[in-house]
């Protein structure tokens, strides 16, 4: 990890093995590298239709 906390304090609060979160972890990032992730998220977003009351202020 980069940031943040420890293997070891994350896997303490999930009660896992420093080992599983590591797999956890690798798991995670080859999903988000797959190039059907970014498909699914456009393909999501397409699907959705704004209505005028769905509008932010800001």
């Amino acid at each position: 990890m980069k940031d943040g906390m420890t293997y070891q304090a994350i896997a303490e609060i999930l009660n896992i093995s420093v080992k599983e979160v590591r797999k956890i972890e690798y798991k995670a990032l080859r999903k988000m590298k797959h190039p059907s992730a970014l498909n699914r998220k456009l393909k999501d977003y397409s699907t959705i239709e704004l209505k005028a009351e769905d509008t932010i202020d800001l």
